[in-house]
Parts: C-alpha cells; sequence; structure tokens
C-alpha cells in the first residue's frame, strides 16, 4: 500500500513510550522543522514510536536513532509517496525491531497523541485516490491551530478563501484566480495585491490551496482536506458533501443523476463500486452514467 506522507504544522511536547518529543512549526514545504532527542542503546526497544516521528519531521540534517545508527533523510516534502511506511520499515530495521503491521502501529501512536489533541489521519487524494496521512489537530478553531506560521490577517483570507470554495455555485468548489486575488482588498486593513499572490503561493507550497487543472481556479488542497473536514462540517453543515462509499469530505468527483438526490462520490471510489458491478446510484437506484461531475479538481 503506498502511503503519502502529509506535511505537518503543530507545537507541541509529546511523550511517547517514556521520552518526550517536541514538535516545532513547518515552516512549508521545505520543512523547517527539528526534533531534538537522546536515546541509550539500552532503551532501543521503547523509542520505535517516537523515532518515527522524529523522522517524519526532521528533513535537512541527519537522523540520528541511536549512537550505532545513522540515517539521512532526503527530501520529505508530503507529496511523495510511500514515504511514512518506508521510514517506518527502516526505522525497525535501526532499532532491529520486529516489524508489526502498519496500521498497528498508527494506531499505537494516536493511542499516545490523542490526549494532546493530535491524530494521525489517513485518506486519499481526491485528484488521483492515493492514499496519504497526516498528523491533524483535533482541537476547535482548525484554521487557527493549524496554520501557525501565518499571521492573522493571512488566516482570515484564508478563511474567507475557504469559505468562497465550500459556498461556490454548482459544487465547483473553486474560486476563480483573480475573485480570489481582489479579495485581498476586502479584507481589514485591505492586502496588496502583490501580497495575495504570495500568500496565495504559500498556501499552495504548504498543501492548503491547490490550483484547478486548467489552471483558472484554486481549489482546496489534499491538506485542507484532511485537516479542517471537521471544522468545515461544523461550520458549513449541509455544503459539506460526504462520499457515500468512504463518508469522508468529496470536493470533487461523481454524483447521481437525479438533482434531488444526495449521493456524491469520489472517483477512486466510484472506480471500485462500478467495477464489474450495476451502474446505479446506491441510493435511489438511478442508472449512473459516470459523467455527471462535480468539482473544477478533477484532472482534465
Amino acid at each position: 500500500m503506498k502511503v503519502h506522507w502529509v506535511m505537518l504544522i503543530t507545537s507541541i511536547h509529546i511523550k511517547i513510550a517514556g521520552f518526550t518529543i517536541k514538535v516545532l512549526n513547518a515552516g512549508g514545504p521545505k520543512f523547517r522543522q527539528k526534533l531534538r532527542s537522546t536515546h541509550h542503546k539500552p532503551e532501543i526497544a521503547h523509542f520505535e514510536p517516537e523515532i518515527f516521528m522524529q523522522g517524519t519531521f526532521d528533513r535537512d540534517e541527519q537522523f540520528r536513532p541511536h549512537k550505532d545508527a545513522t540515517l539521512h533523510y532526503e527530501d520529505f516534502e508530503w507529496q511523495r509517496p510511500n514515504r511514512a511506511q518506508e521510514l517506518y520499515t527502516r526505522v525497525c530495521e535501526v532499532t532491529e525491531e520486529r516489524e508489526i503491521d502498519f496500521d498497528e502501529f498508527v494506531a499505537t501512536i494516536n493511542d499516545e497523541i490523542n490526549e494532546v489533541d493530535m491524530v494521525l489521519r489517513r485518506s486519499r487524494d481526491e485528484t488521483n485516490g492515493v492514499p496519504v496521512i497526516a498528523l491533524v489537530n483535533t482541537k476547535e478553531d482548525q484554521i487557527a491551530q493549524c496554520a501557525t506560521n501565518y499571521t492573522p490577517s493571512e488566516i482570515v483570507y484564508f478563511r474567507q478563501l475557504i469559505e468562497m470554495m465550500v459556498m461556490a455555485d454548482d459544487e465547483t468548489y473553486a474560486v476563480a484566480t483573480m475573485v480570489a486575488l481582489r479579495l485581498g482588498q476586502k479584507m481589514k486593513p485591505p492586502i496588496p495585491q502583490r501580497d495575495v499572490q504570495s500568500l496565495i503561493d504559500r498556501l499552495m507550497d504548504d498543501g492548503w490551496v491547490a490550483s484547478s487543472p486548467d489552471g483558472s481556479s484554486y481549489i482546496m488542497g489534499t491538506r485542507a482536506g484532511l485537516e479542517l473536514q471537521s471544522y468545515l462540517r461544523d461550520q458549513y453543515n449541509d455544503m459539506i458533501k460526504m462520499c457515500k462509499v468512504c463518508m469522508e469530505m468529496v470536493t470533487m468527483g461523481e454524483r447521481c443523476e437525479r438533482q434531488e438526490c444526495p449521493v456524491r462520490i469520489h472517483r477512486h471510489c466510484a472506480d471500485g463500486l462500478f467495477n464489474g458491478n450495476d451502474m446505479e446510484c446506491p441510493e435511489c437506484k438511478t442508472a449512473w452514467t459516470r459523467l455527471n461531475t462535480f468539482g473544477l479538481g478533477l484532472p482534465l
């Protein structure tokens, strides 16, 4: 199974298996955060989860789990496939520990970090169905909690941009590029257009916002769907659609031919659902053509 490791942002101390680690703020795709901790050979069997967490955060420097092993992890940009599972396998090799099921390992980490309102959440990239995994802040007001490397005015802009995407006509979940640029003028105080473009570029680099395939609009990035799903559901209720198959938020995919039917399905979920099965709506049984799509993020 391929797993993407999504960029993480938070600032907390996490204690796992008797060790305390500090997760510093991420600064975009260059992953400025670093972890520091000291481990000793007799305790190797106890710090496997922590080593995994450290490896996910440390991009630019050598990763030294203990005195007898040195690993170097090159890039840790969140788009890279299979990264989290690959890291886990290498941690087990370094610590000479038996590799357990990856799902069980993630569950072990979640048991420890839930008490600090964090969770490793797994989902799929809506554009291509590739699995992703991210460390998510589960506190209320998730935009403010997650986007800690943005100024208050930038967070206000981001909130309004996301709201415009959610409220867009015909479930496009998109905002035209020029509309997004002009939105800065409505802020108090106004944000100059050149600064708005710079902010959007940062939001894209950090995975919060993406460009539609034709470049005409901005859409929610994979990270926004992962980290802000609870916030968006609380804020916008029925405006947020849930995939009938996986029950995750869906902003692009296929919908029932009957206008009044609420069924929406990710394209990758539809691929699995209709593979060799009757092509009909799972709720109202209307014939499903796979041509009635929504969301501007779908590949052309």
